[in-house]
């Protein structure tokens, strides 16, 4: 077998004609070398479709939908692990974990960011986060 050592690794001028620039910042492949698998495509759609179910259930207050999906010996073990985790948390009154469960799942929500000001003065950033009950008037108490 005959090498050609006239020129280095890659340098081949027949390889060089292949290859085509990319425009500076451009990402060729954002979701992942599999990204177009079918197969993984496929498996996601079926699991997310069992998890936003289940999630629905824990969001809405369906304790008994959630401990039927445990109960039924045909639901996917995913969904039941994730509705036995959610009912748990639920029963404890364990928001965060609760949350932690639903932010993996769903995603979180994005956070609202404003900047005002000009540029001769410093800049007054206002970040904007999701009401969840914390700011409750103090006359509760």
């Amino acid at each position: 077998m005959e090498t050609n050592t006239k020129y280095k690794r890659g340098k081949n001028p027949n390889s060089m004609k292949n290859l085509k620039p990319i425009k500076k910042g451009s990402v060729l492949n954002p979701i992942g070398a599999n990204a177009h698998d079918p197969i993984k495509k496929a498996i996601k759609k079926f699991t997310n479709q069992y998890l936003i179910e289940v999630i629905n259930m824990a969001v809405m207050g369906n304790l008994k939908g959630l401990q039927d999906v445990v109960k039924n010996p045909d639901s996917p073990a995913i969904q039941v692990g994730v509705a036995k985790c959610l009912f748990t948390a639920i029963s404890k009154g364990d928001w965060d974990t609760l949350e932690s469960i639903i932010v993996r799942i769903i995603g979180k929500v994005p956070d609202k960011i404003e900047h005002s000001g000009s540029v001769d003065t410093a800049p007054q950033i206002v970040i904007t986060l999701p009401d969840n009950g914390r700011n409750a008037p103090d006359d509760k108490k």
